[in-house]
């Protein structure tokens, strides 16, 4: 659960923070080769996690960040989807208020902070859940970077709890269950921004 919990907190900030930043320099600047850029973002989403596995792999096997917390959260901390989320939110919010934010002598961070995200937290919430319970169920990559069962997440430590340690099929369904209360409460806590999300969806113009 330790583990699960701090990995998953970090790679959900690093989504919120690296796809907003992101998604504010794809919406709101032009530059040339803007649109490919986009494109080239978008074009990853295509790419399942077992084709960049063993690149990702070697990456931090070079960084000798296998058995680390870095080395799992690391390349899960930014997303495609994430990406295309926020720059989708930031699109619509006028020009006009950046343009007179900048003639006060506001800088970009100022703008973001102030203009930007208090407009987009119900996509930063979609977000903040859906990083947290891609983190919080991930198997795959945590089992390649992870040999030492101290590091172990709480996905791995439940198929040992029933492998390794010959457990019954009951008590592993009651373990699986309660791998599904930080995700819902998470969702109770950010579900007032979702439901506006929504709301908002809905309005023209």
């Amino acid at each position: 659960f330790l583990n699960s919990g701090v990995i998953s907190v970090a790679v959900m900030l690093g989504n919120l923070i690296f796809c907003t930043l992101a998604g504010y320099g794809l919406a709101k600047f032009r530059f040339p080769g803007d649109r490919f850029m986009l494109l080239l973002v978008l074009s990853t989403l295509m790419l399942p996690l077992e084709v960049t596995l063993v690149p990702t792999f070697l990456v931090i096997h070079k960084f000798a960040w296998l058995n680390t917390y870095q080395g799992i959260a690391g390349p899960l901390m930014i997303d495609a989807f994430g990406i295309f989320l926020m720059r989708q939110s930031m699109i619509g919010i006028p020009k006009d208020y950046l343009e007179a934010a900048r003639i006060d002598g506001a800088g970009e961070i100022r703008i973001l902070l102030q203009i930007i995200v208090p407009q987009c937290l119900p996509a930063l919430a979609v977000l903040a859940i859906f990083s947290f319970r891609d983190s919080w169920d991930q198997f795959l990559w945590p089992l390649t970077v992870v040999s030492l069962d101290h590091m172990r997440t709480y996905p791995l430590g439940l198929v040992q709890f029933g492998e390794d340690y010959g457990n019954p099929p009951t008590e592993q369904m009651a373990i699986a269950v309660l791998a599904t209360i930080p995700i819902f409460a998470l969702f109770l806590t950010l579900q007032r921004a979702v439901k506006q999300g929504f709301g908002l969806s809905g309005l023209k113009g």
